[in-house]
């Protein structure tokens, strides 16, 4: 269905208006809808957003007081950006995609079982240390994703009972395992730096 802005004209007959602007206002609906809350009888949220979709732009020149948001390409990636009205631009992504981050977890594993910890899109380096909560049985690493490649290096290791937990990559899914013939609550910390 089409939105025609030029309905009705002066010519047209006032009986072919109904289905005319219905089909407008259906059309209206279906667009406000996509990412807005759009109820058909008086709600609180009336046309709060639900999702804001963005499409790249590369705004230029200072448009007196007015701030923009936006997003656009860099670096192979869609990043968020705020420019001020005096022309600044300021990038807004998260830490997480631009800086270190940092990645703890814990989760209590039957023997030799496993959990998944980092199973990003993204190539990144890093540093982690696997261990046994409660104790310092534990094994440190250093890793990198470049594409399908992985590379993990056991750096340090404290070794002692229960059996020391570890990391090692099952493809590109970074995953911690139980070593111990028992149950045990395993801890993970890892420093990661995304790569571009």
């Amino acid at each position: 269905m089409t939105f025609n802005p030029a309905i009705p004209l002066n010519s047209d007959s006032p009986g072919i208006f109904p289905a005319q602007s219905q089909a407008n206002f259906t059309r209206l609906q279906t667009i406000m809808s996509s990412d807005h809350q759009f109820n058909l009888t008086a709600a609180a949220n009336d046309g709060w957003h639900t999702l804001i979709h963005l499409i790249p732009q590369a705004p230029s020149g200072i448009l007196a007081n007015t701030g923009r948001a936006y997003v656009k390409s860099t670096g192979g990636l869609i990043q968020f950006f705020y420019m001020d009205d005096a022309g600044t631009e300021y990038q807004l992504t998260p830490q997480s995609v631009t800086e270190v981050s940092k990645i703890i977890g814990t989760a209590f594993l039957a023997s030799n079982g496993t959990i998944s910890v980092l199973n990003a899109s993204y190539d990144y380096t890093g540093y982690g240390v696997v261990y046994i909560n409660g104790t310092n049985v534990q094994r440190s690493y250093n890793f990198t994703k470049s594409g399908s490649v992985v590379y993990l290096h056991e750096f340090d290791s404290n070794s002692g009972s229960p059996s020391r937990p570890t990391l090692f990559y099952s493809g590109t899914n970074l995953l911690a395992k139980n070593n111990d013939s028992s149950g045990q609550n395993i801890v993970w910390s890892l420093m990661v730096n995304r790569i571009f």
